[in-house]
């Protein structure tokens, strides 16, 4: 019988679609992937085409703690906790070799009820700076990977169990990215595709149409965008 993974991941892209390419991979080597996530993370695994395809798709709670706003922590705790009690009887049922998480907050409930299962664990850190969740886990697990080579923000008892994986990329994008770029040629169009964040990120929003708008006009004229942006800026940005 192939060897169970939990994978748990927080509901943006940042650590969705690592999960999803980490998953995608077990799969070509006949191992078994179960995702945990909460509700924002979920409709990521329903993509036409998703690593996540086929993959057992669990939801949990989870809440983000604020320190500033008391009430609002102490319904993340409780739900925390709810989640913790939900994951554990996921990961009971489901007998893993190993949970994996990929951070943000919905990662937490299932990365402690893995602790308390007597799961062995590790953590996937996508940035150069370790996220809340992640730094909170690092030493209750027994494998750190990283992206780059230096992650700041990690204790450092916890450096002996980094190892540097550099940051899972679908194959999808792996693809287009071994593509050259091809040469546009005088005159013709530039495509010009601008992408930020998991929901796009609000700097793009300010610093992209302002960088084409100081352009000459020749050239702006050539240009064709298509930008990933949030609904609140969306008319800023299309103006």
């Amino acid at each position: 019988m192939s060897a169970v993974y939990i994978l748990a991941a927080g509901g943006t892209g940042g650590h969705m679609f690592p999960a999803e390419a980490f998953a995608a991979e077990l799969k070509r080597r006949g191992l078994i992937p179960v995702l945990i996530t909460d509700d924002r993370g979920a409709p990521y695994s329903a993509r036409p085409m998703s690593g996540f395809s086929g993959v057992p798709v669990h939801t949990i709670r989870a809440g983000t703690l604020s320190p500033k706003r008391p009430l609002k922590s102490a319904k993340a705790i409780f739900d925390i906790m709810a989640g913790i009690v939900a994951a554990y009887r996921i990961e009971r049922s489901h007998r893993p070799a190993l949970a994996v998480g990929f951070g943000g907050y919905p990662a937490l409930p299932a990365m402690l009820a893995a602790r308390w299962a007597g799961i062995p664990r590790l953590i996937h850190e996508q940035n150069a700076v370790i996220g809340r969740a992640n730094r909170w886990l690092a030493p209750r697990v027994e494998g750190i990977a990283t992206s780059f080579d230096e992650t700041r923000g990690l204790h450092p008892k916890d450096q002996g169990k980094v190892r540097v994986t550099g940051n899972p990329v679908r194959s999808a994008i792996a693809y287009v990215g071994g593509k050259p770029y091809p040469d546009p040629g005088a005159g013709a169009r530039i495509n010009l595709l601008v992408m930020g964040g998991s929901l796009g990120a609000r700097v793009m929003g300010d610093v992209v149409p302002d960088g084409i708008g100081r352009l000459p006009p020749a050239l702006r004229q050539r240009i064709t965008v298509v930008q990933q942006c949030r609904e609140e800026t969306l008319e800023q940005v299309r103006a």
